[in-house]
């Protein structure tokens, strides 16, 4: 009975581990996507430069509003993995 016990705990805390790793790859990846779209907006309005004006804070305003698109993505790749993959 207390192998059961004992195996069921450390279930429990892997599942824990998963759990924290999924909220830091979370948290990688919005970071990532932020940073790549605020890079691709200051270079295509370096590039258009005559044609999109455009100030810093709308760039920031864009960058983060396709960071949520990107983060409630992967939150779905994520429910899907758990849900349909059995965890990974």
């Amino acid at each position: 009975m207390s192998k059961k016990k004992k195996s069921e705990s450390k279930n429990g805390k892997e599942y824990a581990v998963d759990i924290v790793k999924d909220i830091l790859a979370w948290l990688v990846v919005t970071a990532i996507g932020f940073v790549y779209s605020m890079a691709m907006l200051l270079l295509a309005s370096l590039f258009l430069v005559n044609v999109w004006h455009v100030t810093f804070e709308e760039i920031v305003t864009i960058s983060l509003v396709l960071m949520g698109i990107v983060s409630v993505g992967y939150i779905g790749v994520l429910v899907y993995r758990r849900r349909h993959c059995g965890g990974r």
